[in-house]
């Protein structure tokens, strides 16, 4: 299956091209995949003028094709989330590249007047978040015009340009809060707004960081990969979490660049990451309702009770047991 789309024609021209290859009605902004064509949904809601938000839950039986043909006139600028464990394929310096959850390009900007090709394979599961909005929308939460932000000052620019990020801790968050409110019976478009300004807000931070950082403007992708592969061994390694030297000799980098290349690359501090990672997984061991307080603590590498239970409380604003109570 193959869809050609100009996304300037309308924000919503994807989200309604696709539901036609598929044979699917469209409902209160929402369509199901028809069962001879795979499964899951894509829902599309305008926010306010100029701002818009699409979700893509889907799994098709065939392989996929999206072209998106380059434009000179421009209105809708989109800013897509690849949430998803398994790749979906990205055309980029003539080759495909892959986009998941964990990769450094997990979230993307890219300039419509630069021709994008993607591609998912038969059976793979897609999520994706899409944020649509258009220039002018953007300019007028500006609240310095003579010093525009980074995004804005190369859309103001009509110069091509591609922006890619990892999809950090904190954005991880807000968008399980978009889904959470996305998926209830009578969602509501205040938080949804609420979660997207967020969400956006939170990825132009990260743009106007990395332009301020002089030192590590230049970063190349090769660095890039390895700050991933550190990441890697942290999330596998959450319990007893290697030392700062260890990953340093694992991934050929130098204890000192380690630490400013991933606090600049993910966001944080290697302490402050593998504190949330662990954080992270005891919430979801205490959700199963398997296991008592004391064994979440010592099953994410705590030996002692009320030094888990600190963390926690900082980390959540309750303790376990209050999180426990208020489920």
């Amino acid at each position: 299956m193959k869809l050609a789309v100009n996304n300037q024609q309308g924000p919503d021209t994807f989200f309604k091209e696709l539901s036609k290859q598929l044979s699917a009605t469209i409902e209160d902004g929402l369509f199901k995949v028809p069962r001879q064509y795979g499964d899951g949904y894509a829902s599309f809601q305008q926010l306010e003028k100029g701002l818009f938000f699409s979700i893509y839950n889907l799994k098709l039986h065939q392989d996929f094709e999206h072209d998106r043909e380059a434009a000179d006139s421009i209105k809708y600028y989109t800013l897509s989330c690849s949430y998803s464990d398994q790749n979906i394929q990205k055309w980029s310096d003539n080759k495909w590249i892959n986009i998941n959850k964990h990769s450094p390009n997990g979230l993307f900007l890219i300039s419509p007047r630069i021709e994008t090709k993607f591609k998912v394979h038969a059976n793979t599961p897609i999520f994706s978040l899409v944020i649509t909005f258009s220039k002018d929308w953007l300019a007028s939460l500006s609240c310095d015009k003579e010093n525009p932000t980074t995004v804005l000052k190369y859309i103001q620019s009509k110069k091509p340009f591609c922006f890619y990020e990892s999809i950090s801790f904190e954005l991880e968050s807000i968008l399980e809060h978009i889904i959470a409110e996305n998926n209830k019976a009578t969602p509501s478009l205040i938080l949804l707004k609420g979660f997207i300004l967020q969400f956006l807000g939170n990825f132009i931070e990260r743009i106007e960081s990395r332009d301020q950082n002089i030192v590590f403007k230049n970063i190349n992708q090769q660095d890039i990969t390895l700050i991933f592969k550190a990441k890697q061994q942290i999330q596998d390694n959450y319990r007893d979490i290697p030392k700062i030297e260890s990953l340093a000799t694992e991934i050929g980098m130098s204890v000192s660049k380690l630490q400013k290349l991933f606090k600049h690359i993910v966001g944080m501090s290697i302490y402050k990451y593998a504190l949330k990672v662990r954080l992270k997984e005891a919430k979801k061991l205490l959700d199963t309702g398997k296991y008592s307080i004391s064994e979440v603590g010592y099953k994410i590498g705590y030996s002692n009770l009320s030094h888990f239970t600190d963390k926690f409380r900082k980390h959540f604003g309750m303790n376990p047991k209050a999180y426990l109570n208020k489920k």
